[in-house]
């Protein structure tokens, strides 16, 4: 085969590599609805081109021909093997670009998962405001008392004592983190109900009917039934089944 014939038959390739590359490596910016660079493309193309390139050097072919592929090459393998970036640089893309993208894909469950915060919050402020003393469905008379006590006309101060922010401060930690181990846990355990084969056992089934009281689980298997799939990424290096393909 010429080094013509080579050239004309692989070009296409070779284009379609390239464009990629400049857009992962900002050298060109992308249409509007331009589809998202495929991580396995970009690493079948370049597994292509260094197969052309070991041809073309062992087959001599001009220099010019070398240098694209040498080019192509190596730019791929920059985007391919890049190092992951640290410090406020990675904090910095995370807060105006990841975060954002991950929230805008996972939309639905973003809304199903304020639904579930705050319409039963809201539907029970708006009862307890019209009929005060539905408060005892939802909390003890001693809390209610609290409560009342707290925010009272004759209270020196609006809320608790300072003395207690850093009790406060704890148990909400304590909480919160408590709800989101409730909320995979729930829901991994979920899944695995689903599974004939894999039963879970007591104790599993006991932290289960507690998320699903608390109304958690069915979030938490969702996310992880989402986050068990596959995603087409634009950064490449997040992707090693791209690079176990090279």
């Amino acid at each position: 085969m010429t080094p013509l014939h080579f050239e004309e038959r692989y070009q296409g390739e070779w284009n379609e590599l390239e464009s990629a590359l400049d857009r992962l490596l900002n050298r060109k910016k992308a249409a509007k609805n331009a589809p998202p660079v495929q991580g396995e493309r970009v690493a079948m193309l370049y597994r292509r081109a260094c197969e052309h390139l070991a041809l073309a050097r062992a087959r001599s072919y001009p220099a010019y021909l070398l240098d694209q592929l040498e080019r192509l090459t190596a730019d791929a393998h920059q985007v391919i093997y890049q190092r992951r970036e640290f410090g406020m640089e990675a904090i910095r893309r995370f807060l105006s670009v990841d975060f954002p993208r991950t929230v805008r894909a996972d939309a639905r469950y973003v809304w199903l998962s304020a639904a579930l915060l705050y319409i039963p919050t809201l539907i029970i402020g708006w009862l307890v405001y019209r009929r005060p003393d539905l408060i005892l469905s939802v909390v003890d008379a001693r809390t209610a008392a609290m409560f009342d006590q707290m925010y009272s006309q004759s209270a020196t101060a609006v809320g608790r004592a300072a003395q207690g922010d850093w009790v406060m401060f704890g148990f909400y930690i304590r909480h919160n983190i408590g709800i989101a181990f409730k909320c995979f846990a729930g829901g991994i355990f979920l899944r695995q109900h689903h599974r004939p084969s894999r039963p879970i056992g007591d104790a599993h089934q006991a932290i289960l009917d507690d998320a699903i009281s608390s109304f958690i689980a069915p979030v938490g298997w969702i996310l992880v039934k989402r986050g068990s799939r596959p995603r087409n990424e634009e950064q490449l290096s997040s992707r090693p089944a791209a690079q176990d393909r090279i």
